[in-house]
């Protein structure tokens, strides 16, 4: 989950970050705020371990970029055998 600023290119400049460091996003959803007008929260599913070198690289660049960034959760894919 992550909020961007208010500004042109904002949201676009966050999703070039995952896919900078290799990861597929599958899934985006937006949430106003309640605190601010015009200021979404953006849900999202990203494809890929977190919890490697290029997993906290992309999660301090998307710091640098985003308002606020939290990690809600990771799970498991269903693989099919």
């Amino acid at each position: 989950m992550f909020t961007v600023k208010n500004e042109a290119g904002s949201l676009a400049d966050a999703i070039a970050i995952l896919g900078k460091h290799g990861y597929n996003m599958k899934v985006i959803r937006s949430r106003p705020s309640k605190n601010e007008n015009w200021q979404y929260y953006f849900y999202t599913e990203v494809e890929g371990n977190i919890d490697t070198e290029e997993g906290n690289k992309m999660l301090k660049d998307l710091e640098k970029e985003c308002n606020m960034i939290k990690v809600i959760g990771t799970y498991i894919e269903d693989m099919k055998i």
